[in-house]
């Protein structure tokens, strides 16, 4: 069995709570985690019959899917689009969007959170160095623009964070129209899944510095993971009580990167140009820097 859609991402604009209320409907089977089959090359390995697999269970559903953020971070994953689009030339795909600056900040503290290793301590460095991870997946447009001119505009639904939180529901139901399922089935749907950064931990700068330390990364690695993750988590993870704070320099390369990419996935979407504020983002960077001299 394959599947008849894929949830592409991006991440940290709710699809995970998307592909929980998706598999609720009783005409659609959701693969419940995240596969990483076509970005990951050790499970691609694994071959299409696993993969195919996963969707044993579906029985008589009328729809399959399974979804993987990693699939629209085309700069970290070069390989992803090409291994997908040979594996299902005919898909149906939903995709999330957030305001940029916001959705940067969340997946920075979910990878440090989650992955410490994958993406700098600091925050204002890791928007530099980590581009591929954090900037260049919030370019939707250029993430998107492969799968619009493979699959066309019409296998392709966008669904935008903002517009999930005011009203879950009838983003849903918006699903499920586009899925060709029954879009008046009750799901419970809810912003109640959404991760608040309130709730995490994340990895203390020092671990950041310890792991930089070759004799310390090889003691270290030679426990078995669950003590080695016990101990970190106990000793070098710490609350997050606030966002990170952006420094004027970094938001202002980071809005000029994306600001003219980004007001032309609006227009596509039917969106107006200061649905993001992109344009007096910088216009708030440009009076910070002007106070500071």
């Amino acid at each position: 069995m394959k599947p008849h859609f894929l949830v592409i991402g991006a991440a940290k604009c709710a699809t995970t709570t998307i592909r929980t209320l998706l598999g609720r409907h009783p005409g659609i089977f959701m693969v419940p985690t995240e596969s990483q089959f076509f970005n990951d090359d050790s499970v691609f390995a694994r071959g299409c019959g696993w993969y195919d697999s996963l969707f044993a269970a579906a029985g008589s559903a009328q729809c399959r899917g399974e979804g993987c953020n990693a699939y629209t971070m085309k700069e970290a994953f070069p390989h992803a689009f090409e291994r997908l689009t040979a594996y299902a030339p005919q898909l149906k795909l939903i995709y999330a969007v957030r305001d940029p600056f916001e959705r940067i900040e969340s997946f920075w503290m979910e990878l440090r959170s989650q992955h410490p290793d994958y993406v700098h301590y600091d925050f204002n460095k890791a928007v530099d160095v980590n581009h591929d991870w954090l900037t260049d997946p919030s370019n939707y447009l250029s993430q998107l623009e492969p799968y619009r001119r493979f699959y066309g505009d019409e296998s392709i639904h966008v669904v935008f964070y903002e517009d999930f939180r005011a009203d879950p529901g009838l983003v849903i139901r918006g699903c499920f129209r586009f899925l060709g399922v029954d879009p008046d089935i009750d799901v419970g749907a809810s912003t109640e899944r959404l991760n608040g950064y309130e709730s995490k931990f994340i990895a203390a700068p020092i671990l950041s510095q310890l792991r930089s330390i070759p004799f310390y990364r090889r003691a270290i690695d030679r426990l078995p993971f669950g003590p080695r993750d016990l101990i970190a988590r106990t000793l070098l993870y710490r609350k997050i009580r606030q966002r990170p704070g952006w420094h004027p320099d970094t938001r202002a390369c980071v809005a000029e990167h994306l600001r003219d990419d980004l007001h032309k996935f609006l227009a596509q979407q039917g969106k107006p140009p200061d649905f993001w504020n992109l344009d007096g983002v910088l216009d708030v960077v440009n009076d910070a820097v002007v106070e500071e001299a």
